[in-house]
């Protein structure tokens, strides 16, 4: 039986989601996508899960005292969130839509991230292995968070949601998966 802790994080890999075509639900291939984006300059510890439970809704009667029925109300939601102190070039390119002009760096009115397949690979930690996790489909906002000052530095603040992954003909499959690394032989 092998370990199951997870520890520190490899690498984090984005790439645009695959929502439409013969290959709608698709995990991308994150070794041969055309447009991924590698956060790198993780803050230490910033990772931390966000998800929430399924919500209930609590009926009363007035002749008990005990509920008398709990009624599912949302189906809760699964996501992370990380902050990176990579604030370059790309980074503004690809999160946030900036092109260059000249010199500058640009913003683009009324862009918006496209939804994002996602891979996490977390470090071995002497009998720990490496853990690959992907998510087909995420909502991934980004802000700005932090201080320019003497204290630290500003970072991006990247919030991802799971989405229900669709396939080509609109049915819900499979949106989360992963896997113990094992060095590939060969």
């Amino acid at each position: 039986m092998s370990k199951t802790a997870v520890y520190g994080i490899e690498y984090l890999k984005l790439s645009p989601a695959i929502e439409t075509g013969e290959t709608a639900g698709t995990f991308p291939d994150f070794e041969k996508v055309a447009s991924k984006f590698l956060v790198t300059a993780i803050v230490k510890d910033s990772m931390s899960y966000n998800d929430q439970a399924p919500g209930d809704t609590d009926i009363e009667v007035e002749d008990m005292d005990t509920l008398y029925a709990s009624l599912p109300s949302d189906a809760g939601s699964e996501g992370f969130t990380v902050q990176t102190y990579d604030m370059g070039e790309e980074a503004y390119k690809y999160l946030l839509g900036y092109t260059k002009n000249g010199e500058w760096n640009e913003e683009v009115p009324g862009f918006a991230l496209s939804n994002q397949g996602v891979e996490l690979k977390t470090k071995q930690f002497e009998d720990f292995p490496s853990r690959i996790f992907q998510w087909a489909r995420m909502k991934v906002k980004v802000t700005k968070t932090g201080t320019i000052g003497k204290s630290g530095f500003p970072n991006f603040n990247i919030e991802f949601k799971k989405l229900a992954n669709l396939d080509k003909t609109g049915k819900e499959i499979c949106g989360a998966r992963n896997k113990i690394y094992t060095v590939p032989v060969g």
